[in-house]
């Protein structure tokens, strides 16, 4: 998956995801390890969505709302970017999926 780290210069990096960890490569040809992330208890993440898609009838009922019953969702959006934290630290990185 091609990713872009956001910080204080934007670096296009290489992200390779397993059962137990995730690999951050310098560079998009995946041949140059940069970082990796175990995937424990201590590792949380968010992942940052598009909007939903809903059903026609949610929409009319409630055109402003932005909590919505499970039954009224068609589907997810898609995931535009994933924070990752530490327990126990303040320090978060962020990537943002690339080809959305």
């Amino acid at each position: 998956m091609d990713v872009t780290k956001v910080g204080k210069s934007n670096h296009a990096r290489g992200l390779g995801v397993y059962d137990k960890y995730i690999i951050v490569y310098k560079n998009l040809n995946y041949d140059k390890p940069h970082k990796m992330i175990n995937l424990n208890f201590e590792t949380k993440f968010e992942s940052i969505r598009e909007p939903p898609t809903l059903k026609p009838s949610a929409i009319s009922k409630n055109p402003k709302q932005d909590n919505y019953k499970p039954e009224d969702i068609i589907s997810m959006g898609k995931i535009i970017a994933i924070k990752f934290s530490y327990e126990n630290s303040d320090k978060i990185w962020e990537i943002k999926i690339q080809g959305n």
